[in-house]
């Protein structure tokens, strides 16, 4: 799945299976679905702006909700994101995602450099 139909185009003949356009925070597909979902840097480019008296936009919460609705309930859904993309506070992620269905798997959370 992916948001761009161009990024389909250019590899259209050596993919296989089905191609879907369409984006995590309206994720075209029933609840329990996918075994597996993978979001790699795409939780960049969605908003999340709180604010007090004004239009807030939610999208980053409504795109992990919606991934947590569409992974089946023993299945794994995989974030990369960099360390400004959710929040900069790591217990009130662990909150976020506890409230939304999710859990962090300690073990494989962590830094990455490039040193």
């Amino acid at each position: 799945m992916d948001i761009n139909q161009h990024h389909f185009d250019r590899n259209i003949r050596r993919a296989k299976g089905t191609r879907t356009i369409g984006a995590f925070s309206s994720l075209p597909f029933p609840d329990n679905t996918f075994d597996y979902l993978h979001c790699s840097l795409a939780l960049f480019y969605t908003s999340y702006n709180p604010r007090k008296g004004g239009k807030s936009d939610f999208e980053r919460l409504r795109t992990l909700h919606n991934m947590s609705r569409a992974v089946k309930k023993d299945g794994n859904i995989i974030l990369a994101f960099d360390a400004n993309t959710l929040w900069k506070n790591p217990t009130s992620t662990k909150q976020i995602l506890s409230f939304l269905g999710l859990e962090e798997v300690s073990s494989y959370t962590g830094s990455v450099n490039s040193d």
